[in-house]
C-alpha cells in the first residue's frame, strides 16, 4: 500500500503551475529514457526499468477527480507508481496536501507496441 502510518512511501517532489494549472510530480533521483503523452493530459516519463518516475498532469484541477486548485497549491507528499500489463499503463497517483487526507487517483494510459 502506498500509506504507512500517515505517510505516503516512495515519495516523489511535486510542483504546481496554477496559472497554467500544471500538476508535475517527479523522481529527482531518477532518469527518464522516454515519455508517453496520452490524449494531451498526461505525459508520463519513463524510466531504463520501464517505471513511471514522473507524471505531469495538464488541466489537473479539472482531469483529476477530486483534485482541486487550492489542494494543488499546497502539496506536501506525493508518490507516483506504476504498473504495465499488455499495452495499459497503470498509473496511481497519491497526494496529500496541507490539512487533508490522502487522495489517491487511478490513471490509465494506453501504450503502443
Amino acid at each position: 500500500m502506498y500509506e504507512e502510518k500517515g505517510e505516503i512511501m516512495n515519495k516523489f517532489k511535486a510542483s504546481y503551475n496554477e496559472k497554467q494549472d500544471i500538476l508535475y510530480v517527479y523522481d529527482n533521483s531518477k532518469e527518464a529514457k522516454f515519455s508517453i503523452d496520452s490524449q494531451g493530459l498526461f505525459i508520463v516519463d519513463i524510466d531504463r526499468n520501464n517505471k513511471a518516475v514522473g507524471l505531469e498532469v495538464l488541466d489537473a484541477s479539472k482531469v483529476v477527480y477530486g483534485l482541486n486548485k487550492k489542494l494543488l497549491k499546497n502539496i506536501e507528499e506525493a508518490s507516483v507508481q506504476s504498473v504495465s500489463k499488455g499495452n495499459i499503463l497503470s498509473i496511481l497517483l497519491t497526494l496529500k496536501a496541507k490539512g487533508c487526507t490522502f487522495i489517491s487517483a487511478s490513471i490509465p494510459i494506453s501504450i503502443s507496441k
